[in-house]
């Protein structure tokens, strides 16, 4: 085992972060005073290990603010959306949106500006059924989308024309379904093997080339430790995601330990602390919640979910920016918000009530273990893209109509 210190001091970073890591850099105090980032590094068993003790690069919190905002309540619609699914930035400022109700994949400029809509519902070249399970940009401007309906990958050229399609049949609808490298190959979700009670789901990846061609299957990535049974809410599982650079990032969420295994050696971040107690009005909800999903689809189920426990997870999910940062969504307190008139005209039949809910927020690292701070999300915000230079989001309105965002970082007021 080696180790070693980490202690910046004077100097500012720069590299992907930008200028506003660089201003946040040269605002913390280089005596180790409170808001530094101290770490401590070792070698375990080959596996470096960058462990966070106290403070991070940025001298305070971040929020998430936004640049613009795409998306009437009434109007046009071109700027309607119904339920927004898949999200992929142009490299322009831009972005391409799939809007599942439609369907439709619209592309809209870097000012928020509608420019057109590619391909339409169907079967034929360049249409699409109404789930599509990611895409995103290859380098020569080429838009990739996985069409779950028709068992395919879609390509349209920059213009929005078609540009041919690749066969891919999989039973597995996810989220976080495709990824694109930065060498253009193409990633998609799938099941690995057969789906057996009470033991996590066999889900991988299909690794293609820029052209389709199937080069490997790779299988979720094993982690010491990692939960063996059946889960439910607040139970520990395994999260993994994959970074740009086409390797994997993956944790379990009972201790905060994330794993990114890169060829060239794995580098483990650390942030030890201490887990959250859940309420007790919180988890008698979760806990009816639980019920009532058993009632209502117990025999779909290979098994039922377990009883929630008392102590949240350190973290819920894991993703990779497009700039290979990492994102951790933490456990936070959660609070009760208040009844509401339309709370009591619900479905007496339906979900029970849920008054309880945490703040969305993440814990940012570098790839190379830095930590750089947290970023809080706003309220009714769901966030499709990560990069600290732009951030790509839904977000309901007054009247839950949905809305388009760009948003940036800045210090939190």
């Amino acid at each position: 085992m080696i180790r070693s210190a980490i202690h910046p001091s004077g100097g500012c970073r720069g590299g992907l972060l930008g200028l506003l890591l660089i201003l946040a850099a040269c605002d913390a105090p280089a005596d180790g005073g409170p808001g530094e980032w101290q770490a401590e590094r070792e070698s375990v068993d080959g596996v470096e290990v960058v462990r966070t003790v106290s403070g991070s690069i940025w001298a305070e919190p971040m929020e998430l603010v936004e640049e613009i905002s795409i998306g009437v309540l009434d109007g046009d619609e071109a700027y309607m959306f119904g339920r927004i699914s898949e999200v992929a930035p142009d490299g322009r400022g831009g972005v391409y949106v799939f809007d599942a109700l439609a369907p439709a994949l619209r592309h809209y400029d870097a000012e928020g500006r509608y420019v057109r809509t590619l391909g339409g519902p169907g079967e034929g070249p360049g249409e699409y059924g109404d789930a599509v399970l990611g895409m995103g940009r290859l380098s020569d401007g080429r838009l990739v989308l996985r069409d779950a309906r028709n068992g395919r990958f879609n390509m349209y050229d920059p213009d929005g024309s078609p540009a041919g399609q690749w066969t891919l049949a999989s039973g597995l609808f996810t989220n976080r379904a495709t990824y694109i490298d930065t060498a253009d190959h193409i990633y998609a979700r799938i099941l690995t093997g057969p789906v057996e009670p009470d033991t996590p789901w066999p889900i991988g990846l299909l690794h293609l080339s820029p052209d389709g061609e199937i080069l490997d299957t790779i299988p979720s990535p094993p982690f010491a430790g990692e939960p063996t049974g059946a889960g439910g809410a607040m139970i520990p599982s395994k999260h993994w995601d994959l970074h740009p650079h086409g390797y994997m990032v993956v944790g379990v969420s009972d201790r905060y330990a994330v794993e990114l295994r890169n060829p060239e050696g794995t580098l483990r971040i650390e942030k030890p602390g201490d887990r959250i107690q859940l309420h007790p009005e919180e988890r008698a909800e979760r806990e009816a919640l639980r019920a009532y999903v058993i009632e209502q689809q117990g025999q779909f189920m290979t098994s039922e979910p377990l009883p929630t426990p008392r102590t949240k997870p350190y973290f819920r999910n894991i993703y990779a920016g497009e700039d290979g940062t990492i994102w951790v969504l933490v456990h936070r307190e959660a609070s009760p918000r208040e009844r509401r008139p339309e709370d009591d005209e619900r479905d007496p039949d339906g979900p029970p009530l849920s008054l309880w809910s945490e703040p969305t927020v993440f814990e940012v690292f570098e790839d190379d273990g830095t930590f750089l701070g947290e970023v809080h999300v706003p309220l009714r915000t769901t966030l499709y893209t990560y990069s600290l230079d732009e951030v790509w989001a839904g977000r309901r309105g007054e009247f839950d109509e949905v809305y388009l965002v760009r948003m940036r970082l800045e210090p939190r007021g």
